[in-house]
Formats: C-alpha cells, structure tokens, sequence
C-alpha cells in the first residue's frame, strides 16, 4: 500500500482554497481597482492583473498572507512578468519577445494565432523535462538493447508510447 493518501492532497486543496482563492476574490473586489484573475492547480498558482499597480500591491502582501499559515513563496519560481496581447503585439513591432514562463509542466508564452492575425497565449511541454525524459529513455534502451531479448524490451517501449 502506498505510504500517500488520497486524502492528503484533497485536504490541501480545501485548505488554499481558503488561504487563496477565497481571499484572491475577497481582495480584488475590495481592494484592486482593475481586472483580476487566478488559475491554482494545487500549489501552482498564476494570478493575473490589468493594473501594474495591484501586482505590485498584491505581490508585496502575498508573502504576509502566507506566513500567516506557516507557507511561504518559492522565490526562485516566483516573478512579475508584464504580458498580454496588446503587450506582445508592442514588443513584437521593436523585434523582442514577451518572457515566457513554465505553469504545470509547461512553457507557455505569446505568439500569434493560426492565421495570424491576433496574438495569444500558447503552451507546449517544458523543454527541460521533455529533455530529461528523452536521455532516460536513451540510456533505458541502451541498457536493455544489450541483453538477449531485444524484442521483447521494444514491445514493452513502443506499447508505453503509443
């Protein structure tokens, strides 16, 4: 029997829903003057501001909200990046990009629609980690390629992939 339960991560997220999402929506109506948003999976959050000035507020009281609850922001994932269409579309005119960020095992950044004509947000897989999966995989086959039984190990492969 696995040592984690199913109940543990169910009781963290009843628990951010009230560190987090209640309090998000609290707040931005009572305290920010723009548009708000908030996607959480989980731990992982992205919050969403019109105005520069809520992000800065709300970056600033974040810290203090958490510590209230013993949690704390992992700096080194953490950062304020200015984003959105009209946004993009600016940097793109001066031949710069919009710093793109990592959410759920993704890299998601702006681009431009299908056709072209408007800028939106994308996604694709975290460079690294689809990286690092392609080495395991490599050495994986280089072990077992080795052994008398190749047929068998590149079943096993191909019915993991498909």
């Amino acid at each position: 029997m696995s040592s984690r339960s199913i109940v543990s991560p169910i009781l963290a997220n009843i628990f951010l829903h009230y560190v987090i999402d209640s309090w998000f929506a609290k707040i931005s109506k009572e305290n920010l003057i723009g548009q708000t948003g908030i996607v959480r999976y989980c731990e992982d959050m992205v919050f969403v501001f019109e105005m520069k000035a809520d992000a800065k507020r709300f970056y600033d009281v974040l810290p203090k909200r958490l510590n209230k609850y013993g949690l704390n922001i992992n700096e080194a994932k953490s950062q304020m990046i200015k984003s959105g269409r009209d946004h993009a579309a600016n940097l793109a005119k001066q031949g710069k990009k919009i710093a793109s960020y990592n959410f759920l095992g993704f890299t998601c950044y702006w681009g431009k629609s299908r056709f072209g004509t408007t800028w939106r947000l994308k996604y694709t897989s975290r460079r690294d980690r689809f990286t690092e999966k392609l080495k395991g995989l490599r050495n994986y086959l280089r072990s077992q390629l080795n052994t008398q039984d190749k047929t068998q190990t590149l079943s096993q492969v191909i019915r993991v992939i498909r």
